[in-house]
């Protein structure tokens, strides 16, 4: 519906808008099994934007499954929606409130390889064997990483000349 300029500026936050607002529910957690090669899993990231950029990368990649722990940020909040472009729609997003509730979960569903993303120590992600294969791969919030650990899990790295600690 066509609402006047300052009625839509009272409904929307962004600063330079394109005119646009989209209103949605919501989704709840998805009923259907667990699907694809691996699960992304997001622990205690903070950062809206980066969530965002994350989660579209992800579901760009072709990815089907992203959890995330509590301590995250909103995945529906207004910051994390325009970062990710509305991918959060795409994906199969369960959340969960702790890491090892994550890994029990994901091993009851077949999901038995699991990966943290270290930017310091670790095996090459383009090297691990296993890595995509009904693995959980494990990227933790800023500045501290996966909090706590998780004792089964491997260690891999993202290489990146110039010796970069993030993608975004």
């Amino acid at each position: 519906r066509m609402v006047d300029e300052k009625s839509f500026e009272e409904l929307s936050d962004t600063v330079n808008s394109q005119g646009i607002l989209a209103v949605a529910s919501i989704p709840p957690e998805p009923a259907e099994p667990v699907s694809g090669d691996f699960i992304l899993a997001l622990d205690q990231l903070g950062d809206p934007g980066n969530f965002g950029t994350i989660i579209r990368t992800f579901r760009a990649a072709g990815g089907k499954e992203l959890w995330y722990t509590k301590g995250s940020i909103d995945p529906w909040g207004d910051k994390a929606i325009r970062s990710g472009m509305g991918a959060q729609f795409g994906l199969n997003m369960r959340r969960f409130e702790t890491l090892d509730e994550l890994a029990k979960r994901a091993g009851d569903c077949g999901y038995c390889n699991f990966f943290i993303a270290d930017p310091h120590e670790g095996e090459s992600c383009f090297t691990c064997p296993g890595l995509f294969d009904h693995s959980v791969i494990v990227i933790g919030g800023e500045p501290n990483g996966v909090l706590g650990g998780y004792a089964p899990a491997g260690k891999v790295i993202i290489p990146m000349p110039g010796n970069y600690e993030s993608l975004n």
